[in-house]
């Protein structure tokens, strides 16, 4: 706790915490070759490039020659805003992310690889509830 009350984990932003996090990620995984596996299938997204302003992966449907196997942008803008949803709300599973981004294309076309991403940080787990693989969101005091 600061001299506030408030722990250190409630002060956590996108910006400064983050997104540094996901990118150092996400390097790792480039260098080494490991995908993010989506949280609901266990697909494998391999990452092909990260820019400021987001990070494009490569699906095993890409590998297959399957439609829809294109590589995909997730931008640092959706992560952000499934981020903001996930600390506000505690938890996040496909569900809640198309009734919160019912209108955003972006955001649901890549929920999978999104929800993948942010399970990957160090205060999200993945938790079965009701049957529906979840990601939960619990603070940390450092």
């Amino acid at each position: 706790m600061d001299v506030n009350g408030v722990g250190r984990g409630a002060m956590e932003t996108f910006e400064k915490d983050i997104w540094s996090k996901i990118i150092k990620i996400a390097e790792e995984k480039k260098e080494t070759g490991e995908p993010f596996r989506t949280i609901d299938r266990g697909n494998k997204n391999w990452v092909i490039k990260i820019m400021p302003s987001g990070i494009s992966v490569q699906s095993e449907k890409n590998y297959m020659g399957k439609p829809n196997g294109k590589p995909r942008n997730v931008s640092k803008e959706a992560l952000k805003e499934a981020w903001e949803l996930l600390k506000k709300n505690g938890k996040m599973n496909r569900e809640d992310m198309s009734l919160w981004f019912s209108d955003d294309n972006k955001i649901i076309r890549t929920g999978a690889i999104i929800r993948g991403i942010l399970s990957c940080l160090p205060n999200i787990s993945i938790e079965e509830i009701k049957g529906i693989k979840t990601l939960v969101y619990k603070e940390t005091d450092c």
